[in-house]
């Protein structure tokens, strides 16, 4: 299994929190995989609970969140970005959003 860090941009009411954004640790054999947990984590409890936990440790209220930046840990447990949302990176607007 590798080890990812996926970082999640967060809006409430259509306000993004650009500034704001919470990371949470996940385990999968590849992107593929991570990418089906991600996509499935409105049925994935236990991801959409570390979400949940993740944000409101940070004090922020939200009502959905996207994947913007993916980075897969290396020997030295250091992420290096694999994947991130271009649109978001170019307009501050993610295309990924739920």
């Amino acid at each position: 299994m590798r080890k990812y860090l996926i970082t999640f941009l967060l809006s409430q009411d259509d306000k993004f929190y650009h500034e704001d954004t919470v990371g949470i640790e996940m385990e999968a054999n590849d992107l593929k995989e991570l990418f089906n947990i991600i996509g499935d984590v409105e049925t994935d409890v236990i991801t959409s609970s570390r979400i949940v936990r993740a944000v409101e440790g940070s004090g922020l209220v939200f009502d959905s969140y996207a994947p913007i930046v993916i980075g897969e840990f290396n020997e030295d447990g250091i992420p290096i970005i694999v994947w991130e949302d271009k649109d978001y990176r170019f307009n501050h607007e993610s295309s990924n959003l739920h």
